[in-house]
């Protein structure tokens, strides 16, 4: 059975966003994703990376470095493993599964902005994280210089919120969605009509 490992950051959550949302705007949207990517993987034995709680967590790097934390915990596992971000809002369980695959190659799922929103690791699969900006290219780069060839995973699945651009995405290719349906709320709390640069946000 894979070990799954979920990133979450909520110290200043969603910073890019920060010039259109408020701390606790932000919190509520990240808390509401990382309950989301939860669910998602409810069937698999799960441990959240966070800095918030690095004292009580071993693998976590005292500074609250994410890929020295996921390098640790790599290494106290004899299973496969998982690792994804807490902010894919449209995560579910196929593409968990689409992800793992056929349980034998290192697989990366690209995020829509360069970065890196899934990967699974096989047991005794050499893999070291490169987790920031660019670092789909990076983890890339690091496989094939240990000469592993990993399988592309490019579903809307993978897809995160980082960005006000990737609101207006959501706006406009999924408004149902439940996240959506959470931005709106936080929205309609503030005011019916909320200007960011000259734009309304509902129609950005």
């Amino acid at each position: 059975m894979a070990q799954v490992a979920v990133l979450l950051r909520m110290e200043d959550a969603k910073s890019r966003l920060s010039p259109f949302f408020s701390s606790e705007e932000r919190n509520l949207l990240a808390s509401f994703m990382f309950i989301h990517v939860l669910s998602a993987v409810e069937d698999l034995p799960v441990t959240v990376l966070t800095s918030r709680y690095a004292a009580a967590d071993p693998c976590m790097d005292r500074a609250g470095n994410i890929n020295s934390s996921i390098s640790r915990f790599l290494s106290t596992q004899d299973e496969d493993v998982i690792i994804i971000p807490s902010d894919l809002p449209f995560l579910d369980r196929d593409d968990i599964g689409a992800l793992v695959g056929d349980g034998t190659t290192l697989s990366l799922a690209p995020s829509q902005n360069g970065g890196t929103s899934g990967v699974y690791v096989p047991c005794n699969t050499a893999f070291v994280p490169r987790f920031g900006p660019g670092s789909h290219r990076a983890h890339l780069r690091d496989a094939h210089i240990r000469g592993i060839a990993p399988r592309i995973v490019d579903l809307e699945g993978f897809r995160d919120l980082d960005t006000v651009d990737d609101i207006a995405w959501i706006q406009a290719h999924r408004p149902h969605s439940a996240v959506s349906t959470v931005i709106d709320a936080i929205i309609e709390r503030r005011c019916s009509d909320v200007a960011l640069d000259g734009h309304d946000l509902k129609h950005v």
